[in-house]
């Protein structure tokens, strides 16, 4: 409803990493617009990125990946900022990474970070009133966790554990 197009007109989020998922995820923010996005991702673009990140191709391997996507980030919807920070080391435990928090309301991680870094990350977030979403994907396999804060509220219709499932085994039957 309008209520919610409003936050979302007023929202900032913080994307750390760009591969895939990350793009994707961004992709579809820009198009909802959103206010502002920064990205933050110094990995270099290599021939795997090419298979899941459509923004970047062979002329674009060896660059870093939040540099390449920004310009046609920008492209999908002028009234959204699009930004870079460049030189945050993630897994170094750094004031550059809380200002960065501290200046969004959702921080996303779209890329594997040791456990403790990313509870440092969530405290970051809880603490300077920010949500957190951590979800990765890995072949056939995704983690997800997300913290909106204390007052979010999930109703459960019907008291039942959460679904999951297994992948039991894989084989390749030698075509391509």
């Amino acid at each position: 409803g309008h209520e919610a197009q409003r936050r979302m007109m007023q929202s900032s989020v913080l994307m750390i990493g760009v591969s895939g998922l990350g793009i994707e995820v961004s992709k579809n923010c820009v198009l909802a617009g959103i206010h502002q996005l920064t990205l933050v991702d110094d990995n270099f673009a290599d021939e795997y990125d090419l298979n899941a990140n459509f923004y970047l191709n062979e002329s674009k391997l060896g660059q870093p990946r939040a540099r390449v996507c920004k310009e046609p980030l920008s492209q999908l919807n002028p009234y959204v900022k699009v930004k870079v920070v460049e030189n945050v080391a993630i897994s170094a435990n750094n004031q550059v990474l809380k200002e960065l928090v501290q200046n969004h309301t959702v921080c996303v991680v779209t890329m594997p970070l040791p456990e403790s870094k990313l509870v440092e990350l969530n405290e970051l977030c809880r603490a300077n009133d920010c949500c957190f979403v951590y979800s990765v994907t890995m072949s056939v396999f995704s983690q997800v966790f997300c913290d909106f804060g204390n007052e979010f509220v999930i109703t459960d219709v019907d008291g039942e554990p959460a679904s999951t499932s297994q992948i039991e085994s894989v084989f390749n039957d030698g075509t391509v």
